[in-house]
């Protein structure tokens, strides 16, 4: 009886923690139970909630719903019962959305044009969403705000512990890609199916076998300069697993290896994707001013600006954000 392959949930921790479950974290810093982020909200919505119940409120590049899950929680030990609304331009986050919180309304939008009415919302919050979208979000957040109503936006920071974090990662799974790994083992797994029907050669075989070998070299390489736990761990997964199909060949259906290969390569070019984009929407210090500027100019004042430290060495890690829509004159 030959093996079964599980895919472990590691290999898909990008797209489960965008657009899933958020089963496990791609970085260290700035997850979604990240207790500093978690004492953020709890207070936000503590302090905020209890003052109107009913309130109308928009989470932002709402992903899988962490702003929206403290919200929940808060409003429940307060007996309030906030109409919320998640909005972001996945649609894979959406419907995780709608099966996660039934009671949430959902809406698959960029956040800088949303079909949404002007000042219908009392609360605008986003966690590491709204900077994705670029300048003009910031135009529709103050836009979407009732007069007097309320935002809070914690925004990745340029050169910050997630942004350098993201560096790291995304330069470790290039390289695991540039190894040629997943290729070779997918030739030497076909070549081990040749073999079994009949159809191959021992030259070949070993030749694929030998090519094989400076890939894992360069994997391991990766797990030596950056440890076991670059990138959450993945990367030592991946070679486990590799080693441990390889050690084990004849007891693996080589189709099933085959299509797990395939399947971690290209989960992981998202990956190295999804982390490319995360450093390119972080703000520096001067964005950062232009964000607070472009605000101001559409009538959301800035009552509270802030850094937000993470991981266990206590580093800056976001921008965070806290103001009012200005009362219209009577």
């Amino acid at each position: 009886m030959s093996e079964t392959i599980e895919h472990q949930p590691h290999t898909q921790a990008w797209d489960n923690y965008w657009q899933g479950s958020r089963q496990a974290g791609s970085t260290g810093t700035g997850g979604a139970q990240d207790p500093v982020l978690a004492d953020f909200w709890t207070a936000f919505f503590t302090t905020e909630l209890s003052a109107l119940d009913g309130a109308r409120l928009l989470d932002i590049g709402c992903g899988s719903g962490a702003v929206t899950e403290f919200a929940l929680k808060v409003s429940q030990q307060q007996l309030v019962h906030p109409k919320i609304t998640c909005l972001d331009s996945s649609a894979s986050a959406i419907e995780h959305i709608k099966q996660t919180f039934p009671g949430v309304a959902t809406i698959q939008a960029s956040a800088a044009d949303t079909p949404l009415p002007a000042g219908f919302f009392d609360y605008i919050v986003s966690q590491f969403g709204l900077e994705y979208a670029g300048p003009d979000a910031l135009a529709e957040v103050a836009r979407l705000l009732r007069h007097g109503g309320t935002i809070a936006l914690v925004m990745h920071m340029r050169d910050g512990a997630i942004d350098r974090e993201c560096a790291r990662d995304q330069q470790a799974i290039t390289d695991v890609l540039d190894s040629g790994l997943f290729p070779a083992l997918t030739h030497l797994f076909e070549e081990n199916m040749a073999l079994r029907k009949g159809q191959g050669s021992r030259v070949g075989f070993e030749l694929a076998d030998k090519a094989l070998n400076p890939c894992v070299k360069a994997v391991e390489a990766v797990i030596t300069g950056q440890g076991k736990d670059v990138v959450g761990g993945l990367v030592y997964r991946i070679y486990a697993d590799t080693a441990h199909m390889y050690q084990k060949m004849n007891a693996f259906d080589p189709d099933e290896v085959i299509a797990w290969a395939n399947k971690v390569e290209g989960e992981l070019s998202a990956f190295a994707s999804r982390l490319a984009s995360m450093q390119l929407a972080a703000l520096d210090e001067a964005a950062m001013d232009h964000c607070i500027a472009t605000l101001a100019e559409h009538g959301v004042e800035i009552t509270s600006q802030g850094i937000m430290n993470m991981g266990e060495d206590d580093e800056p890690a976001a921008w965070v954000l806290q103001g009012h829509r200005k009362v219209a004159a009577e």
